[in-house]
């Protein structure tokens, strides 16, 4: 499962449910807003990348294909699947390296406008990748809070 060699378009059932599962479980307080079914829908609706290892050139501090720029606003949360994505953390530029399950800018749901503290890019490639809009996001919840509605008007009728 979440083999980065064998790449589709979105991901199988079970790697749904696994996503959706550990996204429940050590993110709830970035998905806690969504419903099962908007969660479902978000991680099924939301295809899956292949991002190849930025290409750092010499004598350049960050390479040109950043996930993650400081201080640059951003309306995408990144689940990492598989691969290694440097982050470079803070005004000294804390190097880490994060993989498989971490999730980065998970903060574009809770602002109106978010701008890391941090630089990111793919540093082992082919890193797979879910990219969450902050669109989507509110997509789904609209329309899970839209159908919730409907659905006690339906029962209290």
């Amino acid at each position: 499962m979440l083999d980065a060699n064998f790449v589709e378009q979105h991901l199988s059932e079970e790697e749904g449910k696994a996503v959706m599962a550990h996204l429940q479980t050590n993110y709830s307080h970035v998905f806690s807003t969504l419903s099962n079914e908007a969660l479902s829908r978000l991680v099924a609706e939301t295809e899956v990348e292949s991002l190849e290892a930025a290409t750092l050139t010499v004598g350049q501090a960050l390479p040109d294909d950043l996930l993650y720029e400081q201080g640059t606003t951003t309306d995408v949360c990144t689940l990492i699947l598989g691969g290694k994505v440097t982050v470079l953390a803070g005004k000294d530029k804390f190097k880490s390296e994060v993989s498989s399950w971490s999730v980065l800018g998970g903060q574009i749901f809770q602002q109106n406008e978010y701008q890391p503290d941090f630089s990111a890019y793919v540093s082992h490639g082919p890193c797979r990748v879910l990219r969450f809009t902050k669109v989507k996001y509110e997509e789904v919840t609209h329309t899970s809070t839209n159908h919730q509605q409907e659905s006690q008007q339906k029962q209290s009728e």
